[in-house]
């Protein structure tokens, strides 16, 4: 498993929320990126495709498989986006 750049993290550690699926906050622990959604709560692990592009993947049940991607919008905020089937999810920061 590669190493997390926890530096290049930090903008995406936090609260993040999604009108329909409510808040998420994500966080180093343990030098493990976890995921709290309040109901189930697990690890994120790095992703990257043969493009290069880099994703997480959520590795425990009941979401295990579940991309998360981190991208900043077109203002240049951080957000974090769920693509599950037919469904996209945006997830922006709260706070700071």
């Amino acid at each position: 498993m590669q190493a997390l750049d926890e530096a290049a993290l930090a903008p995406y550690l936090g609260s993040f929320v999604n009108d329909t699926l409510g808040e998420i906050k994500v966080a180093f622990q343990a030098g493990r990126l976890t995921l709290d959604a309040g109901e189930f709560a697990g690890e994120l692990r790095m992703r990257i495709d043969k493009d290069k592009k880099t994703s997480y993947v959520f590795f425990d049940p009941p979401l295990a498989g579940w991309p998360f991607e981190f991208k900043k919008d077109a203002g240049g905020q951080p957000t974090i986006v769920v693509d599950v089937a037919t469904d996209v999810y945006v997830f922006t920061k709260q706070g700071k």
